[in-house]
């Protein structure tokens, strides 16, 4: 006997048969329909027949159908599974599981627990002897998955799940006796509920009254149950009552919120953003607030979490006093001001001075042929501190050292008619401390005479088999904001790559005849073929040396360019030189304009008279 057990229209599913109900879905792509069927069962094993209806036809429907076959395959333990269900609050709810053998014992879960072991479901559960569960009086702890296990006297386990969920009014789970909002901040209401269905509405009053958030500028009712106020002011204190709604309706009001505005903490007084101090001294920070007529709670916290010592700390008021320094003391602190509406802090730092030692100065030498005797002050007290002495020759970017004891040195293997450059460091058992100031000092005899070439765009830098030549086509543009370099890669011979250029600037010399300027140099890298190198300083002469670098850190020769940048008052000249011609053009053209109209005129009142 066939029986209708889905109808499908319009790709709706519209009618399910007792005992399908939950079971079956479809699913409509173009001309096909599927229908699908979960927690399959040993009874819908069998025929099914897909037959198509059409309305507003006589008859509405014609000799059509395809009949598909079911077979429910695997243990045969279990007859009826469990399927999932939807039951309201205080309902009862059967889950069904019938077992084949009358002799299998059939055991519960929930959420993967022995449904004996929860005690508020021990009164409320009972299984049936086929092993079908029933659960009465439901509540929203009730939903969850649970599962049948049917086990049979071999030990063979058969299992099946299904998912039960209780449908319930919306409630009030939690809400704040009393609430502290900061005057002039946000500032929110906390509402905890629960629903199932999902909330559609929340309801909150004031004083006994409707409060409609829409007509309260800054004030939104959030989704999670929160009224939120985008600055609190003094009109929002009063005593608030939250009611959730949903399909099915409200469990009621939550008890009252009672609502104190407040003003926020200020600060009066803040910490230095620094202190220095030495060990042993004693350290004063000062920190002080107000909320409104009123002192709020402050106290100090170290930032990384470490305690302060508390036989050397003592905090009165808003104020912070540390004895006896350590350099364990040392790191960033926080005052922190509060009372019920809000909390600000203030931060802070405590660095502790150490006897690191003074730069070496007064810094004076004598040469000879091929070297050079330094004396310096070393700018410490103990006499055992070392010293470590920089030597270069100029131009060269290559430093060597050498370390000395005491507040002089000899720097042997030195060329003759050279300048070097030296730099003394001192040091002691605290540790490094800062440079002198550069020195520089020529030796004394004929410099050795030796060809100096600058190498040309197609000079070549060999090692092995690889070569590479200097940068190309080496050109300075200027604009508005400053200098760009540009040029072309070299000519490379073999398998290399470019990884980068090196970019030196070295300030020469001042085009200023009453002045003589040497600066330091500037390195800078890029892998582009062109360099910003921005604003330089006016009057100066700058030799720029470009080198490529492989990815091997082969160097090439460098490419040089001389670059004069003129006074600003030369460029501030040429610039109202042209002004002033532009002006006195414009101003002939307008003459001349005039002139020829007036001329005109002059000549069309003779015609007129004549007439």
């Amino acid at each position: 006997m066939k029986e209708k057990i889905v109808s499908i229209q319009d790709g709706v599913l519209v009618y399910a048969k007792e005992g399908y109900v939950g079971r079956v879905s479809n699913s409509v792509h173009g001309n096909r329909a599927d229908l699908n069927l979960s927690a399959v069962r040993k009874p819908d094993e069998g025929w099914f027949e897909c037959r198509l209806f059409i309305p507003n036809r006589s008859p509405p429907t014609r000799l059509n159908g395809t009949w598909f076959h079911l077979s429910v395959l695997g243990s045969e333990l279990m007859g009826v599974p469990p399927i999932n269900q939807t039951v309201s609050e205080g309902n009862e709810a059967r889950l069904e599981c019938v077992s084949k053998d009358p002799n299998a014992r059939v055991v519960w879960y929930k959420d993967d627990e022995y449904l004996s072991n929860i005690d508020d479901l021990q009164v409320r559960a009972s299984t049936s002897p086929e092993g079908t569960l029933t659960l009465i009086s439901t509540t929203p702890n009730d939903i969850g998955w649970y599962k049948c296990e049917v086990i049979s006297t071999t030990g063979q386990i058969q299992s099946a799940s299904a998912f039960l969920n209780v449908h319930y009014k919306a409630r009030v789970v939690h809400t704040p006796r009393q609430v502290f909002l900061p005057i002039g901040r946000p500032g929110a209401i906390e509402c905890t509920y629960m629903a199932n269905p999902p909330v559609t509405r929340m309801r909150w009053e004031k004083d006994g009254f409707l409060f409609d958030p829409f007509n309260v500028p800054g004030a939104v009712s959030r989704r999670n149950g929160t009224l939120y106020f985008s600055k609190v002011e003094e009109s929002h204190g009063g005593d608030y009552t939250c009611t959730p709604n949903n399909e099915l309706g409200t469990m009621g009001p939550s008890p009252p919120i009672k609502v104190m505005v407040q003003h926020p903490p200020v600060f009066t007084v803040t910490p230095h953003n620094m202190y220095l101090r030495k060990p042993g001294d004693t350290i004063h920070m000062t920190c002080d607030a107000l909320d409104g007529s009123t002192r709020p709670t402050i106290v100090w916290f170290k930032k990384d979490g470490s305690p302060m010592p508390s036989d050397r700390t003592v905090m009165s008021g808003g104020n912070l006093t540390i004895s006896n320094i350590k350099e364990s003391d040392q790191g960033m602190y926080q005052c922190v001001a509060s009372n019920e509406a809000a909390t600000i802090s203030a931060d802070t730092e405590l660095f502790i001075e150490t006897n690191l030692p003074r730069g070496p100065h007064n810094l004076t030498g004598e040469s000879t042929i091929n070297s050079v005797s330094l004396t310096w002050r070393s700018g410490v007290m103990i006499n055992s501190a070392q010293s470590s002495v920089w030597v270069r020759a100029v131009p060269s970017q290559e430093w060597r050292m050498t370390k000395v004891t005491g507040s002089k040195a000899t720097i042997p293997n030195l060329k003759p008619g050279r300048e070097y450059e030296f730099m003394v460091l001192s040091q002691d058992h605290d540790g490094a401390g800062m440079f002198s100031k550069p020195y520089r000092i020529y030796t004394k005899g004929v410099p050795v005479q030796t060809q100096i070439t600058v190498p040309a765009e197609n000079a070549i830098e060999q090692k092995g088999e690889i070569s590479i030549g200097a940068p190309r086509g080496v050109s300075v543009t200027s604009s508005i904001e400053g200098f760009t370099l540009r040029w072309k890669p070299p000519i490379t011979e073999g398998t290399t790559e470019i990884d980068h250029y090196s970019i030196t600037l070295r300030e020469d010399i001042s085009e200023d005849e009453n002045e003589v300027y040497e600066g330091n140099s500037i390195v800078q890298t890029t892998q582009e073929t062109s360099l910003y190198v921005g604003e330089l300083k006016e009057s100066i002469i700058y030799s720029i040396q470009i080198r490529a670098v492989t990815s091997d850190t082969m160097e090439s020769p460098p490419a040089e360019i001389i670059l004069h940048v003129p006074p600003v008052t030369q460029v501030a000249a040429a610039s109202l030189w042209f002004a002033a011609l532009v002006g006195f053009l414009l101003a002939t053209v307008i003459i001349c304009f005039y002139t020829n109209r007036l001329y005109v005129r002059n000549q069309i009142d003779i015609l007129k008279s004549r007439r």
